[in-house]
């Protein structure tokens, strides 16, 4: 295994700390990140920890005490992203719809809950259940 590079370390651990103060998290844009002075860093480790801890997601774990806890979410916040297949999120949106319909026509009158407005959740919902069969589960139940 490599050694990692002292400076992209030096680099990556301002970040780790302080990233989440720089992050854009109002989709509105009313309120705007505040620059911190300890990520006033130009160069291609910066940038590559700014795209990381700096975009749309903001990540405050340095304060936590068991450093494998921190580890893991260091190693999942920096590895790559898991390949996302937009074919299949389409085809499980296309189908919820559908879903919605036929009910709509058969059940016409009664109290039924709609997705309306929750469709966003199906792609993650669907990640979740994939990564649970991946790991050996076999079954669901609901609390």
């Amino acid at each position: 295994m490599e050694a990692p590079h002292p400076e992209r370390e030096r680099v990556f651990d301002a970040f780790r700390h302080w990233g989440y103060l720089e992050a854009d998290l109002d989709p509105l844009g009313f309120l705007r990140p505040q620059p911190q002075p300890d990520l006033q860093i130009e160069s291609e480790f910066a940038r590559e920890a700014r795209n990381l801890y700096c975009g749309t997601i903001g990540v405050e774990f340095m304060h936590i005490i068991e450093g494998e806890r921190r580890r893991w979410i260091q190693e999942h916040m920096e590895s790559a992203p898991a390949p996302v297949d937009p074919q299949r999120i389409l085809e499980l949106l296309i189908r919820a719809d559908v879903f919605e319909q036929v009910l709509q026509q058969r059940y016409l009158g009664t109290k039924r809950f709609s997705l309306e407005g929750n469709t966003a959740l199906l792609p993650l919902l669907d990640e979740i259940l994939d990564g649970a069969a991946q790991r050996g589960a076999v079954e669901l139940s609901w609390a």
